[in-house]
């Protein structure tokens, strides 16, 4: 029974942690893109706030940066199959070479004849 109790206990406070960090997410995402604050500005505000919402807000901020990486990436790889597609290259060729599926190609080459 107490056993119950603790389990419940600690998916809720778990559940509710998982929300905060949401919250805090919304936030972050709020200041980096809405509020047009500068870092410094940024960062005075982080200097405001519980080391659990530090937390959450550099791992959110790691998230980001991870993601504009792989936007990056890919707009790359986009690039380079729609120059290949222009020069010619077979689909089989740029997939080899991009490592973008072959569907992903097809899909390339309609939207560079529209």
């Amino acid at each position: 029974m107490l056993n119950n109790i603790h389990d419940s206990f600690f998916k809720r406070t778990f559940s509710v942690k998982e929300n905060l960090q949401d919250l805090i997410q919304g936030i972050v995402l709020y200041l980096y893109n809405v509020s047009g604050l500068e870092p410094d500005k940024i960062n005075q505000i982080m200097e405001t706030v519980s080391p659990e919402a530090k937390d959450a807000l550099d791992e959110y901020r790691l998230r980001l940066i991870e993601q504009g990486i792989e936007q990056g990436i890919e707009q790359g790889l986009k690039k380079i199959a729609l120059n290949m597609i222009t020069r010619g290259y077979s689909d089989e060729q740029i997939a080899e070479i991009t490592n973008l599926n072959i569907k992903r190609i097809q899909s390339l080459r309609k939207e560079r004849s529209v």
